[in-house]
């Protein structure tokens, strides 16, 4: 089994950090077995990097074994899987095998050294998956976990208002508009809590204003 945490909803285009443990089943994990965290190749989370603790999107493995040899190295593969799994972290276990229970620990923008953390990606998720391959004998076969971690990558904070009209319409036909407030991402935001004022000289059925509460999608029509 694996999972993330934290395991709360992400900003996107946030630094933060993230641990993905792998728990080791029945089997075991045989030397030279390897595991993969697998993104969706339209994802632009932060490449991750293994070599400057103090750059950005800095990546860490940690083995939590009873095998006192065994040890993990980590690497970044940008096609490290099938369409839509472009991008995977991939974990190797070698000098030694891993029990059942052992766990392997995997952090993503690691901040201990000076690192600013890994920027997750700039747009909206709903079930955002990190999906784990395990291949526990080393065979370059690869199944994916039953239950992968799962979370949203929500609206930031706000940074402009936006609102979207037709540039024609006939006299005394309907129309809709669109006002919303966007991160810097141009997400809509889903941090913002205020009251827009809204005019418009000629216009009939325009409310005055719309109010926009923390913890909804700032959009209205």
């Amino acid at each position: 089994r694996a999972w993330i945490t934290p395991a709360t909803p992400v900003v996107a285009g946030a630094l933060g950090t993230w641990t993905v443990t792998f728990e080791v089943g029945a089997y075991g994990y045989d030397e030279r077995a390897r595991l993969k965290i697998a993104w969706r190749f339209a994802s632009d989370w932060g490449t991750p990097q293994f070599t400057d603790p103090k750059g950005a999107n800095y990546t860490t493995v940690r083995l939590e074994t009873q095998c006192p040899t065994a040890v993990a190295s980590i690497a970044f593969e940008p096609r490290g899987q099938v369409r839509p799994w472009f991008k995977t972290i991939a974990v190797a276990v070698a000098d030694g095998s891993l029990y059942p229970g052992d766990r392997i620990h995997i952090t993503i923008g690691d901040t201990q050294a000076g690192s600013p953390g890994s920027r997750a990606q700039t747009f909206r998720e709903r079930d955002c998956e990190w999906r784990v391959f395990v291949d526990p004998f080393g065979t370059e076969l690869y199944a994916p976990l039953a239950a992968s971690p799962i979370f949203d990558v929500v609206g930031g904070e706000f940074h402009r208002l936006v609102a979207i009209a037709p540039t024609t319409v006939r006299v005394g036909e309907p129309f809709d508009a669109l006002v919303k407030a966007e991160d810097r991402w141009g997400n809509p935001c889903e941090r913002f809590t205020g009251t827009v004022a809204l005019s418009g000289a000629g216009l009939q059925g325009l409310p005055g204003e719309v109010r926009f509460t923390s913890g909804e999608v700032a959009v209205a029509r």
